[in-house]
């Protein structure tokens, strides 16, 4: 159990993830918060939510494959899906249950272009590509799964449905985090501790950067100007 959260623009994506990794379907054999579900590719940064084996063959096959390009993607999660039910056959349903994410870059005429897709069982051999503007809560835990008038109140209280005219970076992961912050403080399978992966285009150069620690103290830290970016 995970939540992610992402975004993407012209210029950049980011992915958000808790670092919570839960043991048993109701975490009856405890958690572990040093999970770090965002993980750098060569394209970008990828995460998963649900059986997490399953995020760790694909994003293993990411790293270790070269993955770049699109039909490289679909083709990783498809042998992933193949390799985890072969290997797991008493979890086909977490599995059938799981979400990968990936951001890549593309180049369009002169400009490079972010993107963030989403990949599951759900959407066949496809991707789900963000769209600009929007922040996607692209996995709740349970308890918001359970009772969807969480999902809208949080879609009603952070505008989830409308673009975002958010005028910075800074402004995008600000807003992120807070709604992470919302998730976390009513989730026992969501930890208060959180990574994100970013990509930004500056000057026609892609950029990587990576944010990491308590939600509270991001925002404080955030608000500060004193906010700790790791390059990549």
């Amino acid at each position: 159990m995970t939540t992610i959260i992402c975004y993407k623009d012209a210029t950049v994506s980011m992915i958000l993830a808790d670092r919570r990794l839960n043991w048993g379907k109701n975490q009856e054999g405890g958690y572990d918060d040093t999970r770090e579900k965002i993980v750098a590719t060569l394209f970008g940064w990828a995460s998963g939510g649900g059986f997490s084996d399953f995020s760790d063959i694909f994003i293993s096959k990411l790293i270790h494959q070269n993955v770049l390009q699109l039909p490289e993607l679909k083709a990783a999660f498809k042998s992933t899906v193949e390799q985890c039910m072969h290997e797991n056959p008493d979890y086909i349903d977490d599995i059938e249950r799981s979400t990968v994410i990936a951001s890549w870059l593309e180049r369009h005429g002169e400009n490079i272009v972010p993107y963030v897709g989403v990949l599951s069982m759900e959407y066949g051999n496809k991707i789900r590509a963000l769209c600009n503007n929007k922040i996607d809560v692209v996995v709740f835990p349970p308890e918001f799964l359970n009772d969807p008038k969480k999902i809208e109140e949080l879609n009603i209280k952070y505008e989830l449905e409308s673009e975002q005219r958010l005028t910075s970076p800074q402004a995008v992961l600000e807003k992120m985090l807070k709604i992470f912050k919302d998730i976390s403080s009513e989730s026992k399978y969501v930890s208060d501790i959180c990574d994100v992966g970013i990509i930004e285009i500056k000057e026609g150069k892609p950029q990587k950067f990576k944010a990491s620690g308590e939600v509270t103290q991001l925002l404080k830290d955030l608000e500060s100007d004193n906010l700790i970016i790791e390059s990549y």
